[in-house]
Parts: C-alpha cells; sequence; structure tokens
C-alpha cells in the first residue's frame, strides 16, 4: 500500500465562483461536438467542472464563471489524442482538479491545474504490460491521487502518487475470473481507505480494497434473484459504509451495501413501467444516496428513498447513455444538492439538479 505522502504540486484552480442561485440555459454557438463525458467534480465542494472530449479530439472543461457557465478548451497530450475519458477528481480540501485519460499513444495521462496554468502530465504504462481500459478514480486522504485501470495483462492496475513521484502497482485479478466491464473506486474512513468494485467474468461482483495493512480481494456475490447486467455506480455513505449499485437482469435497481458487521444485497425495484435502461452514477448529497438512471421509457429518473420521474430536457430532447453524478454545496445554507450532467441527442450538455423542493433542468450547451 502506498504511503503517506504530498500531493503533486498544484494550486487553486482559476477563479469560478459557487454556483448560484440556480443554472441559466446557456445558449452559445457551439465550435465542435461533445464526443463524451469523461467525468465531473465540484472544486470546493460548491463549484462544478464537467470534463468532456470534443469532437476536435480535445479535453474541454463546462464551470461556473461567477456569473455565468463557461467552456474552456484544455487541448490535448503532447503528441496524441484523447483515446478514452477514465475519471475526475480533486484534491487537497477538493480545491485542485485533475482529469485522467488514456492518450492514442497509449498512456495514461493527466490534466491538472500546477498553480497558474493547467498543465498536461504523462503517467505512462502498467509495467511490461499496456494500458487497457480505465476503471476509476479516487482521492485517498485528500491528497493522494489514484487511478485504476485494466493492464494488458489482464491484471488490475494502479497508479498512484508516491510523494515524489507516480509510480505503476499491479493489483492481480478475481481468483477464477477475469476482469469484467464497468466499475468506480470509492474511499472510505476518512477517505484514507479505497476500495474498488468491478464485475468479473464469472457473473460476480468483486471488490479489491485496502484494509490497513494490505491489498484484498472479495467476492461480492450476485443479486439473489438476478444476474448483474451492468455496474452502475457506488459511494461510501457517511463516510464509511460502502454501496454499490447494479442493473440486474430483473430490469431492477439493486444494492450491494455494507451494514456495518456484513454485507447485504437489496432490490429497489424499478421505475414504474420502465425498467432500468442505462446508468448515470451515483452521489451521496448531505447524507442521503441519490441514484441516477434512464429508465426503458427514455426518462431520467432518481431513486433516494423511492423513485422520481425527471423527465426529459425540454420535455422531449431524448437522453444518450452517458452522464455523470456530483453533489454539490450551496455555500449560502451549506445543504448539498445532487446534480446530473448527462448527454442530450441534442449535441448538448445537459445538467438535472435538485433545489430542494424541486428538480430542474438546464442546457450547458456545446464547447
Amino acid at each position: 500500500m502506498p504511503g503517506a505522502h504530498a500531493a503533486p504540486s498544484a494550486g487553486t484552480p482559476a477563479t469560478p465562483a459557487a454556483p448560484g442561485p440556480r443554472f441559466a440555459n446557456v445558449q452559445t454557438r457551439a465550435s465542435t461536438s461533445i464526443d463524451a463525458i469523461i467525468g465531473s467534480v465540484a472544486v470546493d465542494g460548491t463549484r462544478p467542472y464537467v470534463f468532456v472530449r470534443g469532437g476536435d479530439g480535445n479535453l474541454w472543461v463546462n464551470w461556473w464563471s461567477g456569473s455565468a457557465w463557461s467552456w474552456s478548451n484544455q487541448g490535448r497530450p503532447a503528441g496524441a489524442a484523447i483515446d478514452a475519458g477514465i475519471g475526475v477528481l480533486a484534491v487537497d480540501n477538493a480545491s485542485r482538479p485533475y482529469a485522467f485519460v488514456r492518450g492514442s499513444d497509449g498512456q495514461l495521462w493527466t490534466h491538472w491545474w500546477s498553480g497558474s496554468a493547467w498543465a498536461w502530465s504523462p503517467l505512462g504504462t502498467p509495467g511490461g504490460t499496456s494500458m487497457g481500459a480505465g476503471i476509476g478514480v479516487v482521492a485517498v486522504s485528500d491528497s493522494r491521487p489514484y487511478v485504476f485501470v485494466h493492464g494488458g495483462d489482464g491484471n488490475l492496475w494502479v497508479n498512484w502518487w508516491s510523494g515524489a513521484a507516480w509510480s505503476w502497482s499491479n493489483q492481480g485479478r478475481p481468483t477464477g475470473a477475469a476482469l469484467g466491464t464497468g466499475g468506480s473506486a470509492i474511499a472510505v474512513d476518512n477517505a484514507s481507505r479505497p476500495y474498488l468494485f468491478v464485475p468479473g467474468s464469472d457473473g460476480n461482483l468483486w471488490v479489491h480494497w485496502w484494509t490497513g495493512s494490505r491489498w484484498q480481494w472479495a467476492n461480492q456475490g450476485t443479486p439473489p434473484s438476478a444476474s448483474i447486467t451492468a455496474y452502475i455506480g457506488a459511494i461510501a455513505h457517511l463516510g464509511s459504509r460502502p454501496q454499490i449499485y447494479v442493473r440486474g437482469s430483473d430490469g431492477s435497481l439493486w444494492h450491494n451495501w455494507w451494514n456495518g458487521s456484513r454485507w447485504n444485497w437489496s432490490s429497489l425495484g424499478q421505475p414504474s413501467g420502465a425498467p432500468v435502461d442505462a446508468g448515470y452514477g451515483a452521489v451521496e448529497a448531505g447524507t442521503q444516496p441519490y441514484v441516477f438512471i434512464r429508465g426503458g421509457d427514455g426518462n431520467l429518473w432518481t431513486h433516494s428513498t423511492s423513485w422520481s420521474n425527471q423527465g426529459r430536457p425540454g420535455g422531449f430532447v431524448p437522453l444518450q447513455a452517458n452522464g455523470t453524478a456530483l453533489a454539490v454545496r450551496d455555500p449560502l445554507n451549506n445543504v448539498s444538492a445532487p446534480y446530473a450532467y448527462v448527454l442530450g441527442g441534442d449535441g448538448n450538455l445537459w445538467a438535472n439538479w435538485s433545489t430542494g423542493s424541486r428538480w430542474l433542468w438546464g442546457s450547458q450547451g456545446a464547447p
């Protein structure tokens, strides 16, 4: 397990203020299209940054300027195109955002704030093998980025900050199973212990986690009456209890969770007349979990204590199966609200969020 170490040198990002009071629709002429949403983070807990790959091959970020939402072109790695996004996190009290991507040169790259400018840094490849798809990212102890990826050798690899340099570590694979598609990383116990959840080729959900003294694989099994057909997301409930969400073969949302003494599977059902079609992610706002999915009716649905139909952007814009979720704290009342960002069939980035009394849609446009 990596020991304690300082975060990579970086300072406070450019000066977007807290989102407020609410989203305003962005009506600007796009210079490029959105290929894919890479991830999102609430900088300082109050300022949403959403990173996407543009149709021009560059990394773009949509962020709050203090009076309006803006798009900023972050360019691309030197000598490489952005092949795929892996994830986004922030370190040091969530003040310094990092975006991680796989380059067309096969390397892991990070785009991060240097203190005075954004910078691209190559993080190489796993030792002795190539890098496959990304699985998830997490900031451990608020200062140590961990990036989990598939290796070309079939093993799980993690790239992490050592205190002086980035390092690669081979985490092996589940016993008797290959790594499946999807997954995500969280950290528990004051974000000091990373957990990586991933489906296995044996149909089971697996967790790779740090016990406090070593890494360990554990088989979480499957829902009691369904197989796992897609991974949706995970949260660290109350900072210490992992909760994982998957789609079952019965069309329901299933929940694997730690109650303090053992793991459990629970069915959260499905939206009325609309089985779970695609997942956008899970987030905890305050102490309440929220899961965002697209239903079989094409609408955005959330599950918290029950199902809530959020409809579609503008009432008619279709939703693509590409999105991200985060919690944003309102600095005026210190209350966190759930946000989902999804890619619309009109090519725009759309936000869906809760005011506390109702849910709203806002268009963020395109780069």
